[in-house]
């Protein structure tokens, strides 16, 4: 390790440990498994390429791989020619550069590596497994599936004008869960809405008050909850519900990452009819969560 230049080694995950955990990865990617000091000088040459990415600021100095340098640089004039910079102006910090295993795969080296990946505000887009995600709640109180048509669409990429009606629709969502989990009366309103969508039922405020009592006691009473749903409306309005896998190990004892504890727990008595498997989306209008990608 010690012929890799200064910027090599202080950009290496857990320094020495980290780098005898990754170096034949690296040796192979730079096209020298079995020679050490081959690779070592052609990593040291790609990474002296690296610059800080100015994006959006100029102050903004992660390292990044020329070529993403440009396409960040593509993305602020795209954004100003749109009149859109306001979605800039939210990022606070940009970051990433890392040379380190994939967190989802491990036995793949992270884009992070070699400055392909930037990560936008890591604070509030934290790396959350979408097996730790209440993804069927999150797509009843929002109406929308994450791994559904506006999913493909910005996966698959595309002119500006043909993705945004896709990106508004998931940070619409985004915004629709955070309100639900900021307090106890977004997560009432948030669970009304809810079974008006999936039910057809509109509760009066006080049934509403009783099911968000119900669903959210420590064990929820979720035969109570489905006896006041059922009773509610029409029995052929009111579908029976049952609680997820997503949602099913939530509770107080066992929070999941990413989620606050105390308002998962409020999550467990809230039994909805299973969703299809859901991803996340990364974009610029805070995703519901950054990375479920291969990117990572």
């Amino acid at each position: 390790m010690e012929q890799a230049s200064a910027f090599v080694r202080n950009n290496i995950s857990d320094g020495f440990s980290g780098f005898q955990n990754i170096r034949t990865r690296l040796y192979t990617q730079f096209g020298a498994p079995s020679n050490p000091a081959k690779a070592i000088d052609r990593f040291n040459a790609y990474y002296s390429q690296l610059s800080g990415a100015g994006f959006p600021k100029a102050s903004f100095k992660s390292p990044v791989h020329p070529v993403l340098k440009a396409r960040l640089a593509n993305t602020v004039a795209l954004l100003t020619a749109k009149g859109a910079t306001a979605a800039l102006t939210k990022i606070k910090s940009v970051g990433g550069f890392n040379i380190r295993p994939n967190v989802n795969s491990p036995a793949r080296l992270s884009n992070h590596s070699f400055g392909w990946a930037v990560d936008i505000d890591p604070a509030i887009n934290p790396n959350v497994n979408k097996d730790n995600l209440p993804l069927a709640i999150i797509a009843a109180f929002t109406g929308v599936d994450l791994y559904g048509a506006e999913s493909a669409t910005l996966r698959a990429g595309g002119p500006y004008d043909t993705l945004l009606p896709a990106a508004i629709v998931l940070s619409k969502a985004n915004a629709a869960v955070v309100a639900a989990f900021a307090n106890a009366d977004g997560l009432k309103a948030a669970m009304g809405n809810a079974i008006t969508r999936l039910a057809g039922v509109t509760l009066p405020a006080a049934k509403l008050a009783t099911a968000h009592a119900l669903a959210t006691a420590v064990p929820a009473k979720q035969t109570d909850l489905a006896t006041l749903l059922q009773g509610a409306g029409p029995r052929s309005s009111v579908p029976r519900l049952r609680l997820p896998a997503s949602a099913s190990s939530i509770s107080l004892r066992k929070p999941q990452p990413g989620w606050p504890p105390a308002t998962a727990a409020a999550c467990a008595g809230w039994a909805l009819p299973p969703k299809p498997r859901t991803t996340c989306i990364s974009s610029l209008r805070r995703p519901i969560s950054r990375s479920c990608s291969d990117s990572t």
